[in-house]
């Protein structure tokens, strides 16, 4: 086959799979292995791992060796195809990079397929099962593990829970849904971790990230809107001394150091807010109630 014609050909695979085809699937169009050779010696495509090449003029990315070899896990079939399936999702701490959490260096590309299937290749872990459409999502175009079915996994990996805690914080700072972590971390691995269920081992991950209920606080009240906000609270609730209370806040926290963005603990400050509210209406009823004592 003529260069301009491969190439052409090339380019029509290539362009909905960030620049890449497989070998298979240039077969299937007529370009036999040797074509491909060609195009490598010439500089015109970039071979990336047996049998997935990238067309040289296609920019890369951190994620080129992912998608490659996520490619190769069914070399026949179009990414476009195989995103509405489903049947090969990105896993573990792979899953991780892609979603952008954590400082997870993945040591080899995860992948969970429904189907048995083996791989030579030393840098792919394949894991047996069939995911719940609720567990996988398509993020910068690969089918994988939704945030919190990432973070089980990685717990469920015996990964250290200071490295999950880091992921688990970048998630919440940045607005992304952990739901359902705690019921998809095995008994075993909350045994493991000296907790009684997964949502234990959840609260424990959160205590690690600085976002459990005492930490989220604290943080609130370190920012110039949480110090202003529990101050207007504590003026509105008549303490004794509550000027001073007051003024000594505001000193004490203003100069702690820059936390969390007050949109990921305003829940936690209304909770408190509350609390403090409880406990004023909680004594006036005791109050009250000495009172009629008294006059009896």
């Amino acid at each position: 086959m003529k260069t301009s014609e491969a190439m052409l050909a090339v380019s029509e695979i290539a362009a909905s799979q960030w620049g890449m085809l497989t070998a298979r699937q240039a077969a299937d169009v007529g370009l036999e292995r040797i074509d491909l050779s060609r195009l490598a010696q010439a500089g015109q495509v970039v071979r990336l791992n047996q049998g997935v090449y990238r067309d040289a003029g296609a920019p890369a990315d951190e994620l080129e060796e992912l998608r490659a070899a996520w490619l190769s896990m069914d070399p026949s079939r179009t990414a476009g195809a195989r995103l509405r399936d489903g049947s090969v999702v990105v896993s573990g701490a792979s899953a991780a990079v892609v979603h952008g959490i954590g400082d997870l260096r993945a040591g080899v590309h995860e992948f969970s397929i429904a189907k048995r299937k083996q791989s030579q290749r030393p840098d792919v872990r394949i894991r047996k099962r069939e995911l719940p459409a609720s567990s996988v999502t398509i993020v910068r175009g690969l089918p994988v593990t939704t945030v919190g079915q990432t973070l089980a996994d990685l717990v469920n990996d015996s990964t250290d829970l200071t490295l999950v805690a880091q992921a688990f914080r970048d998630a919440v700072t940045r607005g992304l849904s952990v739901a359902g972590m705690g019921d998809l971390i095995t008994a075993a691995a909350a045994r493991r971790n000296g907790a009684i269920d997964g949502a234990a081992v959840v609260e424990r991950v959160a205590q690690l990230a600085g976002l459990d209920d005492k930490s989220v606080v604290e943080a609130v009240l370190r920012t110039p809107a949480g110090t202003q906000a529990m101050a207007e609270q504590i003026s509105r609730l008549r303490l004794p001394n509550s000027s001073e209370a007051v003024a000594s806040l505001r000193s004490t926290l203003q100069r702690a150091a820059t936390p969390l963005p007050l949109a990921a603990t305003q829940p936690a400050l209304a909770a408190m807010m509350k609390s403090i509210q409880d406990q004023r209406n909680v004594e006036h009823t005791g109050l009250d109630h000495t009172e009629d004592t008294d006059d009896d």
